[in-house]
């Protein structure tokens, strides 16, 4: 409830902004709408402090905080679409709820006339986690990961396809690895014993990240 207010009002607050700003480029008086942003902009704040209080009494911020790119806004939106992780079997499920699974190997696009099987929001919530940790991609663990997928995506396929989709591979794979990781780890904040995911379950791929190497 909180989570989803907030992103409306600051939805409303960005579109208020720009009208005012589109109104002083025509040399109108906008003294009138000051009060109303700075109304919208108070109640972005309130919002904003009692979703930061709600999460530090989550049992597994403590951790998922060691994630650097992880805003307390975007956990609290993870989790509140999560709900509880153990109604997810193994990690392709939880990216299948995400829609950022793949059928047929290719990733699922809206298709007219036909059911998505995932909340678009779902979606576009991982672009916004992949989004943060591209902006820390020289600090952060994971946006370290994020800009080595970068640089190898750019050498297998930098002739093949545009800059914008080779990042955009980047991120959605490490997105979910992030995912994935994050999943697990909340699961064993549980006490419960997650699967493993199924490159390593069935395909026994070694090397495999863990979840200390995305914190920090």
């Amino acid at each position: 409830m909180l989570i989803r207010t907030y992103y409306r009002i600051q939805e409303v607050r960005k579109a208020t902004n720009n009208q005012i700003l589109a109104y002083e480029n025509l040399n109108f008086p906008v003294e009138d709408l000051q009060p109303v942003k700075q109304n919208i902009e108070n109640t972005e704040k309130e919002l904003d402090k009692q979703i930061k209080k709600a999460v530090k009494e989550h049992p597994f911020w403590k951790k998922a905080e060691e994630v650097k790119g992880l805003s307390h806004i975007l956990f609290a939106n993870l989790v509140s679409e999560i709900g509880d992780p153990r109604r997810f079997n193994n990690p392709s499920k939880l990216w299948k709820y995400f829609g950022l699974h793949t059928e047929d190997g290719v990733a699922v696009k809206r298709k007219r006339g036909s059911c998505l099987g995932f909340a678009i929001r779902r979606r576009s919530l991982a672009w916004k986690i992949a989004d943060s940790f591209n902006k820390v991609r020289n600090t952060g663990n994971m946006g370290k990961l994020l800009a080595e997928y970068h640089k190898y995506y750019t050498e297998r396929d930098g002739e093949k396809i545009k800059k914008g989709h080779i990042l955009n591979r980047a991120k959605r794979k490490a997105v979910k690895l992030f995912l994935c990781l994050f999943w697990s780890e909340w699961m064993k904040t549980l006490g419960e014993k997650p699967t493993e995911p199924f490159v390593k379950d069935k395909l026994e791929h070694k090397n495999l990240k863990t979840w200390k190497d995305i914190t920090g």
